[in-house]
């Protein structure tokens, strides 16, 4: 697939929507809300997903590669840096790691406040959208 620069100016001011609002929250006094980032998260990550939808769909090679590929694929670039930054780099960021069943199974909540929410949700999203692929179009593999 050819690169579509409307696409890039997109994830771009996309990119820019989560810094600003990421540094006005972290300025802001305890409680006070600024009705920019208000504005912000009412959109930056639909956004996201809105445009990572956009890309699985023209780049998929689900009828070429078949579905088994394209799950591989997403898990591969979803799935590791989230195992990753669930479990191997706190320990070597913060020497800690869990200790007991309930530990572990606590890192598994999809908690909207963790820096890596989003990996396993666009993850789950590219799976209701093979669902949604293979049911509307016949799908491939």
């Amino acid at each position: 697939m050819q690169r579509v620069e409307h696409i890039d100016y997109l994830k771009g001011f996309a990119i820019l929507m989560v810094l600003l609002g990421h540094i006005f929250i972290a300025k802001a006094p305890a409680g006070m809300h600024y009705p920019f980032c208000e504005i912000i998260y009412s959109f930056h990550m639909s956004l996201f997903f809105f445009v990572s939808g956009f890309l699985a769909y023209k780049t998929n090679q689900i009828k070429e590669k078949g579905i088994v590929f394209f799950i591989k694929k997403r898990a591969i670039s979803l799935l590791t840096p989230y195992l990753f930054w669930l479990f191997i780099a706190p320990y070597f960021i913060k020497n800690s790691y869990p200790t007991n069943i309930g530990e572990l199974m606590s890192k598994f909540y999809f908690i909207p406040n963790l820096n890596y929410w989003f990996l396993p949700l666009l993850f789950i999203f590219n799976i209701i959208y093979l669902l949604y692929h293979k049911l509307t179009m016949g799908g491939g593999g």
